[in-house]
């Protein structure tokens, strides 16, 4: 192996190296339950501002601790708006996986923030992270 290719050999290793060890944890902080005890969530560290100025993140639904669905959530602040880019299910059995694939064309289109409870803290969840209602 020549030097050059030695050097760039040890800079693919470490660039990949830095780039696993930023890795961070999910960061589920609640920010809603609704009558029926279903608890939302934003995982704090998928938060990110995308090239568009649109904001994204992961939001869990749970009812039962270490159950429920998530859905990756993109939301346009200015517009008041949400579109949701991917969902899945904390455990994938077969009725969720079922519902899954039932379900995927009724979230092809923005939706607008309704007024109510739910729709108002989700938005202030991604549009103003550092905001509690």
């Amino acid at each position: 192996m020549t030097t050059k290719a030695r050097v760039l050999a040890c800079s693919l290793g470490a660039l990949l190296g830095a780039a696993t060890s930023v890795a961070q944890a999910v960061e589920w902080r609640q920010y809603f339950e609704n009558t029926k005890s279903v608890r939302f969530y934003i995982d704090q560290n998928s938060y990110v501002r995308l090239l568009n100025g649109n904001v994204q993140a992961w939001q869990k639904r749970e009812r039962e601790p270490g159950d429920g669905s998530l859905y990756l959530i993109e939301v346009n602040c200015g517009e008041r708006k949400y579109f949701i880019k991917s969902i899945s299910f904390v455990k994938k059995t077969p009725d969720n996986l079922k519902w899954i694939a039932e379900h995927a064309d009724d979230y092809k289109e923005w939706v607008t923030f309704e007024p109510n409870e739910l729709d108002e803290d989700t938005f202030v969840a991604w549009c103003r992270p550092n905001q509690r209602r």
